[in-house]
């Protein structure tokens, strides 16, 4: 069938295009309705850590944080209460926001009733317009044994779609953040209903037996640690959020089974490891006689840089080094450096505007390479 269109009527243009505008609005209220009434039957109960700051700035939080859970209600999520949340943390001195250990999972769990914990950092805040935003946030199970089930991170900018005669770049910061809390929560959502559905009816430790030990599907995975990164840049906290993005690349890809970093930090803190610029062979013994481990990322940052107002390039630089534990020796080494206009084709089409962006690209190919090598 044919149609044709008379774009000379006006009165008939702008009555197709409401119309077209009125029924995309019906589709997508109606997808949403659906999809809201689907994560209220299934989603996972959670708790959500306040936001964890790694702007090296001053950052609104608990702006964030408020946000967050805002829109994940409105999507039928059950999230625990904040003032028993804030009880539980207060009666176990729970201070460490950026990741969860086996006891506090362990009694998260059992005293609260959720089956998991939203772990929020905001990585990137500049308000000087156009502001820059990047959030990250990983959800991992509570019980026995921490298991992360779902990662991932948003990056905006007020100018990443200026549009014509630049019209549509966005500097109220308010405005951006909003954009990325929502976007955020977008894939947060998406995220439950995969992983609710791949937990089925028995939930989220049916992968274990009795003795929480893993059963043999999930012992098809190699398991993998990521050593926070030595920070050789000017940028506060690049070490930490360096290793968040191969945390999420190799969470993301699903070849391995990563740490969850509190666990990790709570092995250090047992052996009083401190690592002055990379894990010692002595390090990862220690570590492998705790937990059943395959691989230990570690590495260095030497440039992670963002840049304010409308002009400037990020860069990112770093070198990240594999260790097989079982062979005791140094299996993979990849050195990274690139500028946000790498990709530049025409004009500053492609330019990238953020280092988080720019490292998450690094990170995945890394991840990929190694893969690949295995």
């Amino acid at each position: 069938m044919t149609c044709l269109i008379n774009f000379s009527d006006r009165r008939g243009l702008s009555g197709i295009l409401l119309f077209s505008l009125l029924m995309f609005f019906k589709a997508g209220i109606a997808e949403g309705n659906g999809f809201t009434e689907e994560l209220k039957r299934h989603a996972l109960i959670i708790a959500v850590y306040p936001v964890e700051n790694l702007t090296g700035r001053v950052a609104p939080l608990k702006e964030f944080g408020q946000l967050i859970k805002d829109e994940l209600r409105k999507r039928g999520v059950d999230i625990l209460d904040e003032d028993r949340l804030s009880s539980f943390m207060a009666s176990h001195r729970v201070r460490y926001v950026a990741g969860i250990d086996t006891q506090t999972a362990v009694a998260l769990g059992k005293e609260t009733g959720v089956q998991a914990v939203l772990i929020i950092s905001l990585e990137l805040y500049n308000d000087i317009p156009p502001p820059k935003i990047a959030i990250r946030g990983r959800l991992v199970s509570v019980g026995r044994w921490p298991e992360i089930l779902w990662m991932d991170s948003v990056s905006l900018t007020g100018d990443d779609s200026p549009g014509l005669f630049e019209l549509s770049i966005v500097n109220d910061p308010l405005i951006l953040m909003k954009k990325a809390v929502m976007r955020f929560v977008e894939l947060l959502s998406k995220g439950l209903l995969e992983v609710s559905s791949n937990t089925g009816s028995e939930g989220i430790d049916r992968v274990k037996d009795e003795n929480g030990a893993f059963s043999a599907q999930m012992m098809k995975k190699r398991r993998v640690i990521v050593m926070p990164f030595f920070n050789k840049s000017g940028r506060n906290y690049a070490g930490e959020i360096m290793r968040n993005h191969f945390i999420e690349q190799l969470t993301k890809k699903g070849w391995f089974s990563v740490v969850e970093p509190g666990v990790l930090r709570e092995i250090l803190l047992q052996f009083r490891i401190i690592m002055a610029d990379g894990p010692s062979l002595a390090d990862i013994r220690a570590i492998a006689s705790v937990i059943d481990v395959d691989f230990v990322f570690s590495g260095t940052v030497f440039d992670y840089n963002d840049y304010s107002g409308p002009i400037g390039i990020p860069k990112v630089g770093f070198i990240v080094n594999v260790v097989d534990v079982s062979k005791e020796k140094m299996i993979y080494s990849s050195m990274g450096y690139r500028r946000g206009n790498y990709n530049v084709f025409l004009f500053d089409w492609g330019t990238i505007r953020t280092a988080h962006r720019l490292a998450a690209i690094m990170a995945e190919e890394v991840v990929d390479e190694f893969q690949e090598s295995r």
